[in-house]
């Protein structure tokens, strides 16, 4: 809304969106998206970024700092960039943020929203089982086995073992990071998606999800 805003009442500006999705088919608004790069080729820049997928007009990976200066730097080094306004999890805005300083854009410029707000101790879920769980995961038709501290997500293990785990928002509201417990019991910090049966069938979103269980088998492929 705030690109097509700007773009039909100043027709002097210039938008440059680097739009992260898991794959081409996942993009929402990619039709809209499009429609406005061809009725405002003059003004308007779009970089796709795809994490699961390889396709011949997008970047392959996550927004990244290699991604972000890929495009300011390099692909569109000739535009002057004055403000960004970045949506998305806590960790891409960080690297977002912090990567646009360094390439001169001054921190007020800087605008971010957010998926989702820090949990409270008060309301965390006090874990059942706390160290060191055995955890097997199977992504992509490959099964890996690896240890894991349970006061970190399932996600943000898997992620650390190099996996390419599905995710977006990281904050318990998209479903993209959603798996099936299929040994073993997790316990999550957040949940605004899931029922209570779909719970009770051992469905998870992992980016929320703990061990509480000393082995615990997650399946990303059978949701």
């Amino acid at each position: 809304a705030i690109i097509k805003a700007t773009l039909t009442e100043e027709p002097e500006s210039t938008f440059t969106l680097i739009y992260g999705n898991k794959t081409e088919a996942d993009t929402i608004f990619k039709n809209e998206i499009d429609s406005l790069k061809t009725k405002f080729s003059t003004q308007f820049n779009v970089q796709y970024v795809c994490s699961r997928e390889q396709k011949e007009n997008a970047l392959f990976g996550r927004i990244d700092s290699v991604s972000i200066n890929f495009v300011v730097k390099n692909k569109f080094k000739n535009i002057t960039f004055n403000s960004a306004f970045v949506c998305g999890p806590e960790e891409m805005i960080n690297t977002t943020k912090e990567t646009l300083i360094n390439y001169g854009l001054p921190e007020k410029n800087i605008h971010f929203e957010l998926f989702s707000t820090p949990i409270s101790s008060e309301n965390k879920p006090t874990l059942s089982f706390e160290g060191i769980s055995e955890i097997t995961i199977l992504l992509d038709d490959e099964k890996t086995t690896f240890k894991m501290d349970t006061k970190t997500t399932i996600l943000t293990a898997a992620l650390e073992e190099g996996l390419d785990a599905p995710f977006s928002c990281q904050g318990g509201v998209c479903s993209s990071c959603l798996a099936k417990v299929t040994e073993g019991n997790a316990i999550m910090d957040k949940n605004t998606i899931l029922s209570e049966e779909e719970i009770k069938d051992g469905f998870i979103l992992t980016c929320q999800a703990h061990p509480t269980s000393q082995k615990i088998t997650i399946d990303y492929d059978g949701v």
